[in-house]
């Protein structure tokens, strides 16, 4: 799918966003990097030289400039009327707005058009939301849970397993049967892919039976910080309870930590 041919750069994108937002991407860096490497060298200008909508230029935005390619925010002067405002019409197009909101969080110093946009959207997309909520259509409710997540998290600020994991259950789940085949097998690859990772965690969790520092070195980096940090509230507590003579106390609290650390793990289950 990465390397099928297409006449629109655009399409190649969105696969490369959905890659990040289901959290395979990992799988496939060399091939997304040699991807867009080739786009952004062979196509410099194509967000300019095509009639993109707002919803596509602001993902293109999006998806470069988080991998750190150059890209100017000048791709969204089309949607500046003569009084130098984001066009009112825009507001008809929700999911566009809200591709503008997630782009404009990664604006830099002096993109004055990127606070102008990310203050414009945020205003309408909250009246959009509260509006939303009180629509029972499947494709009006589920657009909202978008808004109001992205209104109480900025995409790039959320924790990438559980972005992933509310990708799969609210967003992409819900749009599949609109999708094609190589969309649907994307989604069924990532669902497994996740419960693969899943596994692993729950077989961490589960042999860390030696509540000590030594136990530190037989952990990933990732989980060393969180380990350490749990050693040391258990000290703090032991050295409190003790006084008290509840030494004992202690140990429950470890193992409760531990039955509770792999249950909540294992019913993300997909």
């Amino acid at each position: 799918m990465l390397f099928a041919p297409t006449h629109d750069s655009a399409e190649k994108i969105s696969l490369i966003n959905s890659l990040f937002r289901l959290g395979v991407s990992y799988h496939f860096e060399a091939e997304i990097e040699e991807q867009l490497d080739h786009i952004s060298e062979s196509q410099p200008n194509f967000a300019d030289n095509n009639d993109y909508d707002l919803y596509t230029i602001a993902l293109l935005f999006r998806v470069f400039r988080e991998r750190g390619y150059k890209i100017s925010c000048g791709v969204f002067d089309k949607f500046i009327d003569d009084d130098g405002k984001f066009k009112e019409t825009l507001t008809k197009d929700a999911k566009g707005m809200l591709s503008l909101y997630d782009a404009a969080h990664l604006r830099v110093h002096g993109e004055d058009i990127l606070e102008e946009a990310l203050a414009f959207t945020k205003a309408h997309l909250k009246t959009y939301s509260s509006a939303a909520s009180e629509d029972r259509s499947s494709s009006t409710s589920h657009l909202a849970k978008q808004i109001m997540k992205a209104l109480e998290m900025p995409l790039h600020k959320g924790i990438p397993r559980l972005e992933a994991l509310q990708y799969m259950i609210s967003f992409c789940g819900e749009e599949v049967g609109e999708k094609n085949d190589q969309t649907s097998s994307l989604l069924l690859f990532a669902k497994l892919d996740f419960n693969r990772v899943q596994l692993l965690h729950q077989q961490e969790l589960y042999h860390l039976t030696r509540w000590d520092t030594s136990a530190l070195d037989e952990l990933p980096n990732y989980m060393k910080i969180l380990y350490s940090a749990l050693l040391n509230l258990f000290e703090e507590m032991n050295s409190e309870v003790t006084k008290e003579g509840r030494s004992y106390s202690v140990s429950q609290t470890k193992e409760m930590v531990k039955f509770c650390s792999i249950y909540s793990t294992s019913s993300f289950t997909l």
